[in-house]
């Protein structure tokens, strides 16, 4: 056989021994045995029944063994010591009654195991060393038996016999070797379990304080999902708010064009009235510092030979003022053009105000605006020329026509 059939055989039958076997172990355990001597097996047996004797005898619990188990402890004994077999003329082993659990367990202590007088299968049923000394007793071992009896009677055999089953369960040590390796193997794992057992437990109190953690910051999310909400929320209002004041700001806008608009319309009307019209509305409602002062002929032959006439109108704080000709000579734009010059305190003799360039059409009376280049202010006298088409910025003064002083 294999070693590693034989490793199987001594796991099963210290299994046995110590714990027990289920159906399919058993069976497994049978048909191994079937291979080698069928009185290999019982060594296990032995020593797990002396091991639990001796620990059940140091707590005060001993249990009496089962009939068939004490039987063949007993005939190992008297071979170990040399006494005689039970049933022998020597020693007589007290029998009794086993009760039900124990007869049917086979084992010390009422653990579950295969019965200890099972043999492997397809083995003829061994009969046990009582049986065979009660068959064939010898007369000079009955006497044996009665002088022990007289000595001690059978307790001093059945010492003798303990005696050596705890013998036997020390030399099965060395039968037992691979079986204690595997022992010191099962407690080293049961070690390195109880250290997993306790990394676990770390493990569920540091999954409990995660767990905890983890609310916390659960919690915390929702409340700035709740936050982000309500700001959102906020947002969405200023959003709304700002596209309302956009609209009031494009209707202000809309507005302030029409108004300027209509400005620029009232503005037209007021530039693009008949002067003659401008002047009678000013004359109507006269500022208090209007002026009106007339034009005199400076002795040009132009306008000497013509009865030119006519005044100037003007009002300081209205910056507004209109010239008035009567009979001025027609002038041809393309050829030459009169020009008005504005004298005043805060302006230099030599560079007067540019007043406009403008033209006679026609022969009568003429309401001309002034047009000044600068403000006027405190003018001192009016004066008009005969310039090139166009007008000039400094006249020569060569051909001065019209004066009006105040």
């Amino acid at each position: 056989m294999s070693s590693g059939h034989n490793d199987r055989l001594e796991a099963l039958m210290v299994d046995q021994a110590t714990e027990g076997l289920d159906s399919p172990a058993a069976r497994e355990l049978e048909a191994l045995l079937a291979e080698l001597d069928p009185g290999d097996h019982l060594a296990f047996e032995r020593a797990a029944a002396a091991v639990d004797l001796a620990f059940t005898s140091q707590a005060g619990e001993l249990e009496p063994l089962p009939q068939g188990l004490a039987a063949r402890i007993a005939a190992d004994a008297a071979r170990f010591v040399g006494a005689p077999e039970q049933g022998g003329p020597g020693v007589d082993v007290p029998q009794r009654e086993l009760p039900a659990q124990e007869s049917s367990t086979g084992r010390v202590g009422g653990r579950g195991a295969s019965p200890r007088g099972a043999s492997p299968r397809g083995a003829e049923p061994r009969r046990s060393q009582s049986s065979r000394s009660t068959e064939h007793r010898d007369p000079s071992r009955e006497s044996a038996r009665r002088r022990t009896e007289a000595a001690g009677g059978p307790r001093l055999a059945t010492s003798i016999g303990w005696f050596a089953a705890a013998a036997a369960s020390l030399a099965l040590v060395v039968v037992w070797r691979d079986g204690g390796e595997r022992m010191e193997t099962i407690a080293s794992l049961t070690g390195e379990l109880d250290a997993l057992r306790i990394e676990a437990e770390q493990a569920a109190k540091e999954a409990v304080l995660a767990r905890g953690e983890a609310q916390s910051i659960a919690d915390a999310l929702e409340q700035e999902r709740k936050r982000s909400s309500t700001l959102l929320a906020e947002r969405d209002t200023a959003d709304d708010r700002r596209q309302q004041l956009l609209a009031q700001l494009d209707a202000s806008v809309d507005r302030e064009t029409q108004l300027e608009e209509r400005v620029s319309d009232l503005e037209s009307l007021v530039y693009e009235a008949p002067p003659d019209v401008a002047l009678a509305d000013l004359l109507a409602n006269p500022p208090a510092d209007l002026v009106r002062v007339p034009w005199s002929t400076t002795g040009d032959p132009l306008v000497s030979e013509r009865s030119v006439g006519g005044e100037v109108i003007w009002s300081d704080s209205m910056q507004v003022g209109y010239m008035v000709l009567d009979d001025m000579p027609v002038n041809a734009a393309d050829q030459f053009q009169y020009q008005l010059w504005i004298f005043s305190a805060d302006q230099k003799e030599e560079t007067p105000v540019d007043g406009g360039v403008f033209d006679a059409s026609s022969v009568g009376r003429l309401v001309i605006p002034i047009d000044a280049k600068l403000g006027v202010h405190d003018p001192s006298l009016f004066a008009v020329t005969l310039e090139k088409p166009g007008g000039v910025v400094v006249s020569e003064r060569d051909r001065l026509l019209l004066a009006a002083a105040l």
